[in-house]
Formats: C-alpha cells, sequence, structure tokens
C-alpha cells in the first residue's frame, strides 16, 4: 500500500490467543452469523489479531456477543476482546488526527463525561505519545486514566489504523 491508497476497511478488531486464530475465527461465526449473517472475520498480519467485517452496526455486535458469552462462557477461551472501529485511516498522524476530529463531531461528548486516550500501536513507526496529546487536545473535558466515560482508541495495525469513540458498554470486555 502507498500512501496515496485507500486502507483496508474493517469493523471490529478481535483479540485472541497466538496459534488460535483459526479457532477463534470458527467460533466467532458460530457466535455472529446467527445475528449477522453476513459477518466476515479474517486473520491480520499480526498473531492472535483478527479483523472482523460485518453488515450490521458493530455495537449491536457486540452486545450479542456478550450475552452469548453470558451463556456460553467457555467461548472466552478464543474470543479475548471485541473493538468496535467506528472509520478506518491510513496510519499517518494527520489522517488518525482529523478521523478522530470527524468522529468527535459525529459523536460528541457531553461536557461532563472524562475520557482516556487508548493507541495500541502494530507494526506502525508513530510517535504515540505524540499522537496521544495530538488527539487529547482536541477535547475540552477531563481526563481520566483508571476510569473514563469514553475512550478515544486508536488501533494502528500496520498501515491501517482503526479509529473509535467508546462508551462503557459497547467494548467486550467493557472500560
Amino acid at each position: 500500500m502507498d500512501a496515496t491508497s485507500s486502507p483496508e476497511a474493517f469493523d471490529l478488531l478481535v483479540s485472541t490467543g497466538r496459534g488460535l486464530e483459526q479457532k477463534c475465527i470458527s467460533a466467532l461465526e458460530e457466535v455472529i452469523r446467527s445475528f449477522d449473517p453476513g459477518f466476515r472475520a479474517t486473520k491480520s498480519q499480526f498473531c492472535g489479531l483478527l479483523k472482523g467485517s460485518a453488515t450490521k452496526p458493530n455495537r449491536d455486535i457486540i452486545h450479542h456477543v456478550v450475552s452469548v458469552l453470558e451463556e456460553k462462557p467457555w467461548y472466552n477461551e478464543l474470543i479475548k476482546r471485541v473493538v468496535p472501529i467506528d472509520t478506518v485511516v491510513l496510519s499517518d498522524p494527520r489522517r488518525i488526527v482529523e478521523a478522530v476530529k470527524d468522529l468527535r463531531l459525529r459523536i460528541p461528548p457531553r461536557g461532563d463525561e472524562s475520557f482516556r486516550v487508548r493507541v495500541r500501536k502494530r507494526g506502525a513507526g508513530l510517535e504515540r505519545m505524540e499522537l496521544i496529546t495530538s488527539v487529547a487536545d482536541l477535547f475540552d473535558n477531563e481526563v481520566d486514566l483508571a476510569h473514563p466515560d469514553f475512550e478515544v482508541r486508536i488501533e494502528m495495525v500496520g498501515k491501517s489504523s482503526g479509529v473509535s469513540i467508546i462508551r462503557r458498554g459497547e467494548i467486550f470486555p467493557d472500560l
């Protein structure tokens, strides 16, 4: 992918154990396809990380996964984390900051909500703290690193970065 190409789109990032990717894909399909027949999961270039593409809203899928895991906890051995992705951009600091600006307008935080910025770098050579500072400066809300009301999540997966504003109950396991 060169600097002008589009990033690969995905709606969810799913973490599993190293070497368990194919078993996790099967488990995800079993858990999610009854709810979203168009759901597809694929391996990423990183061990233990899957990309999911959905036809239904990703937060609805996460709520469905949580309800199934409450009834069938053995899937927790494979499905470790499910993160909703609001938009995917190239792993470039300017594009990531612009994506957060757009999301802030689409998903505006209330003034009394606290937040944190979480960056997970995988195969991207960006400066983590500079990015966190640039994103945090976009918000007037109070920072709470331990128990925020919402999280600005940046999931770098090589040349693509998933960017989300996530509130409590919209991620598995919860904030």
